[in-house]
C-alpha cells in the first residue's frame, strides 16, 4: 500500500500535554498497560515549551493582582541592530511593560540564536531601561522590522497543564510564541500527496470492503458479501478471536454444558429496545461473562446515567442510542465477512476497513462480547469496556464514556461512508547515524499549538504506549488517550495490533475527530461535538494520518543518555517518519511534540535530537 510517511519537513507543536503528565500509582495499573511508566513525584504543571520559556521571561514571571501590559517583538527581515532593539524595548520598559515575546520568521538558526542572546540579555534586566549584555548579545541581528505591540495579560503562575481553547487569553501563557519556518510554508496533503495506486487487497494488505463501491452515496459494502469462514480463523493464532464465530464457546448459564456463545449474545442485545436503565446494560453483558459476575463492576456507568449526565439526555440515550448500539453490534457476521488478521510482530501489513465496520467491533467492545485475547496479556491490549465501567478515576471514566457514547450517538444518525487504513510497519535497516551529513529540516515551533490543530495535513504523532492505545481503555489519560477518546475509531487499532517492537510502529489513517475538550488528565472533559472537514483521498479516508511510536520510559534520568538509549529513540521515530521511498515533494511535514517527556522521565532537550535529526536521513 501507499503510505505518505514524512520526511522533508517538521513542525514541531508543544501540545502541553504529554510534557506535563502527573504520574500517580493509578497510572500505573497493569489494566491500562501502563506499568512501564515510571512513577514521579507530584509537581504542579506548568506550561513548557519546545524552547526554553526563561528565555523568553515567561516562566519566571511573578504573580500579579492585575493586569500587566506584556511586550511583543515580531522579528523579520532586515537589518536592525541591537541597540535599536535595545532602545524599543527600554522605551516600553519605562511604560511598564512586562516581559518579552518574541516571535521570528524567515531567520536562520544563527539569526535565531543572536536573536536568543539579545532576549535574554534584555529578560535579566528587565527592570532597568538599559541593558547590558556580553559581547556576543551586541551582534546585529538580521530582520526585516521590529514592530511592538502591547497586549493585555492578566500574569499568574502556573496553569491548567493544557492550553485551553477559549479561556486562557487572560494568561502570559496564552501568548503564542512561534519561530522558526513559517507554518504556511511546510508541505500538507493532499496538496502535496502523490497519486494513490487502486485500492486493492495484495500480500500483507487485507481489504474488508468491495472497492466498486467506495464512491457511491452509502457506506462501502462488506467483501466478501457472504461469510466464507465460519470460524473466522480462530484456530490460526494469525486472526482476531471475533465474537461471532462457531469457535466461540462458553459455558451455557445453568453451567451444565458447553455452547456456541454467539446465540447468548443474541438472546442477551436483541431486547435493548424495552431496557429501562443502566442495570439492564450490566445484566446483559454478564449475562454472556458469567465468570466475571463478581469481579467487574458496573459502577461508574450507573454513576454516568443517573448522576451525570441531565436527565433528558440520560432517557435519550438509553431509548435510542443504546439499542442502536445493540443493533449495530449484532450485524456483526454481516460487516464482517471474512477472518480478521491481527497486525503481529516482526511483520509490515496493513488492514483497510470501513467507518461502519469500525463501528461495528466498536459496538461489540462496548458490550464486552470480545472473548479472551488469543495471545498473552503482555502482547495484545485489552478491548472490552469493562475496564471503563468501574467506579475509579471517577471524573476520568466520566468524561470518556461522555466522548464514546457521544461518538456512537454521532454514526448511529449519519453512518461515516469512508474507510481507514491501519498498517503495522517493521524496518531492520537504519542510517548510519554517526556518519550521518544530512542537515536538519526546516522547523516551525509554536509553544501553544495542539497536534489536532496545527497539524492539519501532517503526519500527526501519537505518544504512544508500546501497547496501543495505552489506557484509554482504563485509567491514562494523556496525549494518546485523549486523542483516541476524541477519534474514538482510533480504538480499533487496540484489537488489531500486537506490542510493538523496538523497530515497528503504527500508521493509522483515516480517523475521523467527533468531539472537542478541554483539559488534560483529571481536568480532561467533553465539551461539545466537532463536525470534521478534512478532505478525504482517492481511498475515501480522512487526509489524517496518525503515527504511533512508543519511547522508552526511563526509571533513572541519566540512562537515556547512553548511546544505546540514544540510538533506540532514532530508531524509532525513523521508523515512524521512514518516506517508504516517495520523493520529498510527496512528504507531508510532521506535527511533534516533547515526545516521551511526561512520566516517561525524557529530557526535552535530547529528545529534539532524535525527532529533527532522523528527517533529512529517512529518504
Amino acid at each position: 500500500m501507499s503510505t505518505e510517511a514524512k520526511e522533508d519537513d517538521i513542525l514541531d507543536i508543544d501540545s502541553s500535554k504529554e510534557e506535563i503528565v502527573v504520574a500517580d500509582d493509578d497510572d500505573d495499573d497493569e489494566d491500562d498497560n501502563e506499568d512501564e511508566k515510571p512513577k514521579r513525584a507530584k509537581k504542579r504543571p506548568l506550561r513548557q515549551s519546545t524552547i526554553d520559556e526563561t528565555l523568553f521571561g515567561r516562566a519566571a514571571c511573578p504573580v500579579a493582582k492585575k493586569p500587566t501590559k506584556s511586550l511583543s517583538i515580531t522579528v523579520k527581515k532586515t537589518v536592525v541592530s541591537k541597540e535599536d532593539m535595545n532602545r524599543l524595548v527600554a522605551e516600553k520598559r519605562s511604560q511598564g511593560y512586562g516581559p518579552v515575546v518574541a516571535e521570528a520568521t524567515s531567520c536562520s538558526n544563527d539569526e535565531v540564536r543572536k536573536m536568543h542572546q539579545t532576549l535574554v540579555a534584555v529578560n535579566a534586566n528587565r527592570q532597568s531601561a538599559s541593558v547590558s549584555s556580553d559581547k556576543d548579545a551586541v551582534e546585529e541581528v538580521e530582520v526585516v522590522a521590529i514592530e511592538a505591540t502591547a497586549k493585555e495579560q492578566l500574569s499568574h503562575a502556573g496553569g491548567s497543564g493544557k492550553r485551553a481553547k477559549d479561556d486562557e487569553s487572560d494568561s502570559p501563557d496564552s501568548i503564542d510564541m512561534e519561530m522558526g519556518a513559517d507554518a504556511a510554508s511546510l508541505l500538507r496533503t493532499p496538496q502535496c500527496s502523490a497519486q494513490l495506486p487502486d485500492l486493492k487487497a495484495a500480500e500483507g494488505h487485507v481489504v474488508l470492503v468491495l472497492v466498486s463501491s467506495i464512491d457511491k452515496a452509502a457506506p462501502p459494502q462488506t467483501f466478501p458479501s457472504t461469510t466464507v469462514d465460519t470460524t473466522y480463523g480462530w484456530l490460526t493464532g494469525r486472526n482476531v478471536r471475533m465474537p461471532c464465530s462457531s469457535e466461540n464457546k462458553y459455558p451455557s448459564s445453568n453451567g451444565t454444558e458447553i455452547v456456541d456463545r454467539w446465540p447468548m449474545i443474541q438472546a442477551a442485545l436483541v431486547g435493548a429496545d424495552s431496557w429501562q436503565s443502566s442495570q439492564d446494560i450490566e445484566k446483559a453483558i454478564i449475562s454472556f461473562n458469567l465468570r466475571y459476575k463478581k469481579s467487574w463492576s458496573f459502577d461508574l456507568l450507573h454513576r454516568f446515567f443517573n448522576n451525570h449526565l441531565e436527565k433528558s439526555l440520560a432517557e435519550r440515550y438509553m431509548k435510542t442510542v443504546v439499542p442502536a448500539i445493540a443493533r449495530l453490534a449484532l450485524r456483526l457476521p454481516e460487516l464482517i465477512t471474512q477472518p480478521l488478521p491481527l497486525l503481529r510482530q516482526g511483520k509490515s501489513a496493513s488492514i483497510t476497513m470501513s467507518q461502519e465496520q469500525a463501528a461495528c467491533l466498536l459496538a461489540n467492545a462496548f458490550f464486552c462480547t470480545f472473548p479472551s485475547r488469543n495471545s498473552s496479556a503482555s502482547i495484545l491490549p485489552s478491548i472490552n469496556f469493562n475496564t471503563l465501567y468501574h467506579g475509579r478515576r471517577s471524573n476520568r471514566s466520566l468524561q470518556k464514556l461522555r466522548c464514546i457514547l457521544h461518538y456512537f450517538d454521532r454514526v448511529l444518525h449519519s453512518m461515516p461512508q469512508g474507510l481507514l487504513t491501519f498498517y503495522r510497519r517493521c524496518r531492520d535497516v537504519f542510517p548510519d547515524w554517526a556518519g550521518s551529513q544530512k542537515l536538519l529540516p526546516r522547523l516551525h515551533i509554536d509553544a501553544g499549538g495542539m497536534i489536532e490543530e496545527g497539524g492539519i495535513g501532517m503526519l500527526q504523532v501519537d505518544f504512544a504506549n508500546k501497547y496501543i492505545g495505552g489506557g484509554v481503555l482504563g485509567h491514562g489519560c494523556v496525549q494518546e488517550e485523549i486523542r483516541f477518546l476524541i477519534c474514538p475509531e482510533l480504538i480499533v487499532g487496540c484489537l488489531l495490533t500486537e506490542e510493538l517492537k523496538e523497530n515497528e510502529c503504527l500508521i493509522m489513517k483515516g480517523a475521523e475527530q467527533y468531539s472537542e475538550y478541554s483539559g488534560y488528565a483529571d481536568s480532561f472533559q467533553w465539551t461539545s461535538d466537532h463536525v470534521d472537514d478534512v478532505p478525504r483521498d482517492a481511498w475515501k479516508r480522512r487526509e489524517t494520518e496518525i503515527v504511533g511510536i512508543d519511547a522508552v520510559p526511563f526509571n533513572r534520568f541519566a540512562i537515556q543518555f547512553t548511546a544505546h538509549s540514544i540510538l533506540r529513540e532514532l530508531n524509532k521515530a525513523f521508523v515512524g517518519f521512514y518516506g517508504d521511498g516517495q520523493p520529498p515533494e510527496h512528504l507531508s511535514a510532521i506535527a511533534t511534540g516533547n515526545w516521551g517527556c511526561g512520566a516517561f522521565g525524557g529530557d526535552k532537550e535530547l529528545k529534539s535530537g532524535p525527532l529533527f535529526f532522523f528527517v533529512k536521513n529517512s529518504s
